[in-house]
């Protein structure tokens, strides 16, 4: 959905943030900051209402 709102380029960026966590380490970060309600770009993605979006 995110591909045809918003084009390939941004896209592929979402998925380099879901798929590279190589510039930082996870565990010690959510430690750090238990309050946040950690998510992944996966998981944001299905809480948009796509078809609202893609509409506009």
């Amino acid at each position: 959905m995110v591909r045809q709102w918003a084009g390939d380029e941004v896209a592929t960026m979402f998925e380099s943030f879901e798929n590279n966590t190589d510039f930082i380490d996870i565990e010690p970060l959510r430690a750090r900051f238990p309050a946040v309600r950690w998510h992944s770009y996966a998981d944001w993605a299905k809480t948009v209402d796509w078809e609202r979006v893609l509409a506009s």
